[in-house]
């Protein structure tokens, strides 16, 4: 399954991306700064919520989205 998480860098992204793992998952972290991520081995791509197309580009192809960021996301709402 191709799983998205966004807000990857958070605490619960982190944990969200380590559970998908131990499950057998190959998830795909999204952050507007993936160099912040914790976690080594874990596909990464950028993408802001100011930039409705950085969101396309990143949600393009998955299965599953998991968000765990809050501020700024209820913008695009």
């Amino acid at each position: 399954m191709k799983v998205r998480v966004f807000g990857a860098t958070g605490d619960q992204g982190e944990a969200q991306l380590r559970r998908l793992i131990a499950a057998g998952h190959t998830p795909i972290a999204v952050a507007c700064d993936p160099s912040k991520l914790r976690l080594a081995g874990v596909a990464r791509v950028v993408a802001d919520d100011r930039e409705p197309d950085s969101l396309a580009r990143a949600l393009d192809g998955a299965d599953l989205l998991f968000i765990t960021m809050c501020a700024g996301f209820a913008r695009m709402m």
